[in-house]
C-alpha cells in the first residue's frame, strides 16, 4: 500500500519538486536549509542514497553560470561556484510574516 502511494506521489511530484526546490534555494529567507529539510522528510526514509540534493546543487550551478555568462563573455566556472557557495552559505534573511517581502531588494 505504501509503495503504491509513493509511486503515485513520485509520478506527480517528481517533475515539480526540482523546480520548487530551485525557487526555495534562491529565496534568501530559506535557501538550502528548507530544501534539505524537505528532501530529508520526503525521500530519505525510503531511499537513503537518493542524489536529489546533489542534483539540485548542480542545477543551481548551471543557472548561476548562465546568469553570469549574460553579464560577461569570459566567466570562469570556479568564480561562479565561489559566488554560489558564498550565497548559499551566507546567513538567512529574517522576515516578518506580517509584512510583504520584496525579493528584488536582495
Amino acid at each position: 500500500m505504501v509503495v503504491s502511494v509513493m509511486e503515485k506521489f513520485e509520478k506527480y511530484w517528481g517533475d515539480y519538486s526540482t523546480l520548487l526546490a530551485i525557487a526555495i534555494a534562491l529565496d534568501p529567507r530559506y535557501k538550502m536549509v528548507s530544501v534539505r529539510l524537505a528532501f530529508s522528510k520526503l525521500y530519505v526514509p525510503l531511499k537513503p542514497n537518493l542524489p536529489m540534493f546533489d542534483n539540485l546543487v548542480m542545477i543551481l550551478m548551471s543557472i548561476a553560470f548562465m546568469i553570469s555568462d549574460l553579464d560577461s563573455s569570459h566567466v570562469l566556472i570556479e568564480d561562479v561556484q565561489l559566488n554560489l557557495d558564498a550565497y548559499l552559505n551566507s546567513p538567512l534573511i529574517s522576515h516578518n510574516l506580517d509584512t510583504p517581502f520584496d525579493i528584488l531588494q536582495h
